[in-house]
């Protein structure tokens, strides 16, 4: 929230005056305002840049972020370590196990991520989706499963940073169960949640989290 960012910055302002600069760690799972990483229209704000500027202001001798949306947060943030996501959730089920599971990226904006992912856990496949967004009423449509075959009667995770409303999961989610897979589940790791889980739990066996949010 805003009233944690300020007092991020008064608690810095506090010990920097007292112990120095760039003698104190922040750690801040999920990055506020990350997700607008550029300005997508004139008059838009750059938002991930201005966040940026208030963390580097704060004169941190480290940051550490868990599985920021965009890598430019890394590029814009002094002294940023960004623990991945497969460090995260890499070994909550087993190498044989994820080698009879197919991978699934949600859209073609964390396809980069999941094959990232993919890398580190040498799965049996990767499935990438797509979708269309309203750019004027953020209304999502058109979700489609691009390479289908893979998820029939196999084990399938989706995996994205952030589920906020959950609209993109459920639109892609019940594109994949047409496809009968063994089991569905779902890994994010910034669980909003804005409009609770209760429709996604209607598709996904399990969804797995942290408690960044």
């Amino acid at each position: 929230s805003s009233d944690k960012i300020m007092e991020m910055m008064l608690y810095a302002e506090a010990h920097n005056a007292e112990k120095g600069e760039f003698s104190l760690n922040a750690i801040i799972p999920y990055l506020p305002y990350a997700r607008q990483d550029r300005r997508c229209a004139k008059g838009d704000p750059f938002s991930l840049m201005i966040m940026s500027n208030l963390i580097k202001s704060c004169k941190f001798k480290s940051v550490t972020l868990f599985d920021t949306h965009s890598p430019i947060s890394e590029t814009l943030i002094n002294n940023a370590r960004v623990v991945s996501q497969y460090e995260i959730f890499g070994k909550t089920h087993s190498c044989d196990y994820w080698k009879e599971t197919v991978l699934i990226a949600p859209d073609l904006g964390a396809a980069k991520k999941v094959d990232k992912f993919a890398a580190s856990v040498n799965p049996k496949g990767v499935v990438y989706c797509n979708k269309k967004r309203n750019p004027s009423t953020g209304k999502l449509s058109d979700f489609e499963v691009l390479n289908g075959d893979l998820v029939t009667n196999n084990i399938c995770i989706v995996i994205d940073d952030i589920c906020d409303g959950g609209g993109t999961f459920i639109g892609v989610g019940n594109k994949l169960l047409e496809l009968n897979p063994i089991k569905l589940d779902l890994i994010v790791t910034h669980g909003i949640f804005s409009r609770g889980y209760e429709d996604l739990l209607k598709i996904f066996n399990n969804i797995y989290t942290t408690n960044s949010w």
